[in-house]
Order: structure tokens, then C-alpha cells, then sequence
């Protein structure tokens, strides 16, 4: 651990003492004790390790917990580099009502924020523990990952786990922070879009940490649509290509779907970028085929659609462990009825519905259903073009009355 207290209280915090002479100092004047259990500890000078308080007794207490040396040497690069931003910050704080002690504590204005530096996949459970207790307190909670949970896979998708995906933070689209210590850089994934489960799609941007501020994570960037569409349309390209492979679960239902409306290539307004991908812990494609036949596929123009029969229609497969959702640190994502929203914006864009008051909408045109692979390529870049213009910057037509 690197802070202790002394015998008159007061906090020694080891990252705020780097010269040799001051450390051997600091040595001879203790006895130092754990701010959690009280517990006397020693103060190890690390030659080949970071230097530390470590217990002089073995103990259960949390501030005992093992740390890498890439967890230590992070740790120390975040509390400089806030720091130099000027905010109070404070490392291993001990939140006593809580027995937490986050890896970093900052306090700006009336803001009470703990960061917290994760550098090994760890259960989604202590995650969302530790995170929720710090919310209950009214702290806000910032994750940023090491750099080696980032896995990039061929042209510019990025694989994402469970712990990635609960750390998204909600700023115009979903963003990711990673740190990496060894190059002292900040890597910011961008526009994040879920396509299955585990990939996306998004922007990266990689900052060296002397030249990053928090206004590029919070700040939108420029996004390059010509760039998505084309990262999209090959994911689309792939599923089509490969989808005869697919046999089992809900792609099973999927294909059952298909071949019951005697279609090859399905409609390319099956499988769109839309915000809420990111929700149901499904293939976008299934999740949206699902929909789409369901209520959308046989009804006839002019006909009435309820969105309430839609809504509740995913959350019962949701209930019946059908479709799987996924846990966010910000609870207000994680709203089923946003998914049907957000699908049901895209197909008013593209004018094969109208909204209705009193949460109806009418069908006014058939989706198109190509007759060949080229076409389907085709519409699937024309419907990943609508969907982004409605993710980045045009508002859903107001055609309602």
C-alpha cells in the first residue's frame, strides 16, 4: 500500500516522497500504521519493487490485497497527472463507512469522484459492488483500463468483455479510457457501437499523457462516417457470407424466420448502428430480426403497430432468458424500451413508419428485400448511412398527428 499514518495521525503518502535520502528518513521515524485495521507496518524501500507500507503481521485486512508493479506504476502516472490538472486528488483514501478504499479519491467544486485503475479481468460482480457502493454514497466512479484489456481485431473492431462494456461512459455516443504505463499514453475509444455481444465498432484516438486533458474524453470528437459505414457493411458483409455456419440458439430462430418468409438475404434494416446495441447482450442482427419479423414483416400498410406489445414483447425473452442484457456502472442505460425506441426512430427515418399518438405507429412501406448478395451489400451501406446520420446529427422526421 502507499499511504500509512503515523503515530500522531498524520497520513504518509509514499507517491509525494521520491528522493532516496527522504525515503531512509521517513524509515527511521516511524512506528506507521494501516489506515484500515490500525495494524503496525513496515516501510519497504523497493530497489527491484515499488516502494510500500506492507503489514508486519499477517492479516486480513483489504489493504493487504497484492499489486502488480504495472498497477503501482499506473496508479502513481494517474495521481501526477491529475495532479497537474489541479484538482484535489488523494490516493487510497480510506472511506471508512464503506471499508473501501478507492485508487484514487478527487474532489472538484461539490464533486466527489473515485477513480478506479483496472489492469486484470476480474468477476463483474466485485465490480458492480465496489462501483455501487461508492454510488449509494453519492460519488460519481471513473474506470480506466490498462491498455492490455483493449483488444483490437483486424481492420479497426474492437473485441470488448464484460468489464469493458460495464466501465462504457455515456457521453454523446459510449466511450472507453484505457492507460497504458509502460508508453504513458491514454487511449480513448470513441462512438462505440455494438454489433454482437463482445464486438464493436468505434473510433481510437491514442494520447501521450503530458498532452491529454479530460475535455477529449468528454468532448464528442469529429466522427468519420464514411469511416463507420465502412467498418459496419463489412461486419454486415461477414455475417451474410458466414450465416449458413450459424446452427444454434437464437440464430437458429433467426434462420427459422428467414426460411418461413422464404427470403435468402435478409432486409438490410436488420442489423443497423443504433445507440442501444449496446443493451441486449445479443447479436444485433438476431435482437432486430426477432423485432422485425415479429410486427413488422407481415403487417400490412396501413395497419396499426402497438410499441407497447413491443416493448413487452422483449422484455418477456428477457425474462425467459432468451436474450441476455448487460450491466452498465450507469444505471440509466440499461433500458430495454430505449432498444425499441431507438429502432423504431430508424425505421421512421427511412419513412416505413409514421408515429401515431397514444404509442402507436402506422406502417406506411415494405422494407426492401434483395434478390441478390450485391444488392444486399448495397442497401446495407444505404441503411448504415441513415442510421448514422440519425446517431450523429439528424433528428428522427417529426411526421407525427
Amino acid at each position: 500500500m502507499i499511504v500509512a499514518i503515523n503515530s500522531e495521525r498524520k497520513v504518509i503518502n509514499l507517491f509525494e516522497i521520491q528522493a532516496p535520502e527522504d525515503l531512509i528518513k521517513l524509515k527511521k521515524n516511524g512506528p506507521y500504521f494501516c489506515p484500515n485495521c490500525k495494524n503496525q507496518v513496515r516501510l519497504k524501500i523497493g530497489l527491484k519493487k515499488v516502494t510500500h507500507f506492507a503489514h508486519i503481521d499477517l492479516t486480513e485486512c483489504d489493504n493487504e490485497r497484492k499489486e502488480s508493479l504495472e498497477h503501482l506504476e499506473g496508479k502513481f502516472a494517474l495521481y501526477q497527472f491529475f495532479k497537474k490538472l489541479g484538482v484535489n486528488v488523494e490516493v487510497e483514501k480510506f472511506i471508512s463507512e464503506l471499508n473501501q478504499r478507492p485508487d484514487l479519491f478527487i474532489r472538484l467544486n461539490n464533486i466527489q469522484m473515485c477513480v478506479e485503475y483496472q489492469c486484470s479481468v476480474i468477476p463483474l460482480e466485485i465490480m458492480s459492488k465496489r462501483t455501487q457502493s461508492f454510488k449509494n454514497k453519492g460519488m460519481k466512479v471513473l474506470w480506466i483500463l490498462n491498455d492490455k484489456l483493449l483488444n483490437q481485431k483486424r481492420w479497426s473492431s474492437f473485441y470488448i468483455n464484460s468489464i469493458s462494456v460495464y466501465s462504457l461512459i455515456k457521453i454523446n455516443l459510449f466511450s472507453l479510457l484505457f492507460y497504458n504505463p509502460t508508453l504513458n499514453s491514454f487511449t480513448v475509444l470513441s462512438s462505440l457501437i455494438a454489433f454482437s455481444p463482445v464486438q464493436y465498432i468505434g473510433q481510437k484516438q491514442v494520447f501521450p499523457i503530458n498532452n491529454f486533458s479530460l475535455k477529449e474524453l468528454l468532448v464528442q470528437n469529429k466522427v468519420d462516417k464514411k469511416e463507420l459505414i465502412a467498418k459496419w457493411s463489412r461486419l454486415k458483409k461477414d455475417f451474410r457470407l458466414y450465416q449458413h455456419l450459424h446452427t444454434k440458439g437464437n440464430l437458429k430462430v433467426f434462420k427459422h424466420d428467414l426460411y418461413h418468409a422464404n427470403i435468402t438475404y435478409f432486409p438490410a434494416v436488420i442489423g443497423v448502428p443504433l445507440e442501444s446495441n449496446c443493451i441486449i447482450k445479443e447479436h444485433c442482427i438476431i435482437w432486430q430480426g426477432q423485432i422485425y419479423f415479429k410486427f413488422f414483416h407481415e403487417t400490412e400498410i396501413g395497419k396499426l403497430i402497438n410499441v407497447d406489445k413491443i416493448n413487452q414483447y422483449v422484455k418477456i425473452e428477457v425474462q425467459n432468458g432468451k436474450w441476455r442484457v448487460n450491466q452498465f456502472q450507469d444505471n440509466e442505460i440499461e433500458n430495454l424500451e430505449k432498444c425499441v425506441e431507438k429502432y423504431i426512430d430508424f425505421f421512421v427515418k427511412i419513412r416505413i413508419v409514421k408515429r401515431i399518438k397514444n404509442g402507436k405507429i402506422m406502417k406506411i412501406a415494405n422494407a426492401i428485400i434483395p434478390t441478390s448478395f450485391q444488392q444486399a451489400l448495397d442497401e446495407d451501406c444505404l441503411t448504415a448511412n441513415t442510421a448514422f446520420d440519425l446517431l450523429f446529427h439528424a433528428k428522427t422526421d417529426s411526421n407525427d398527428y
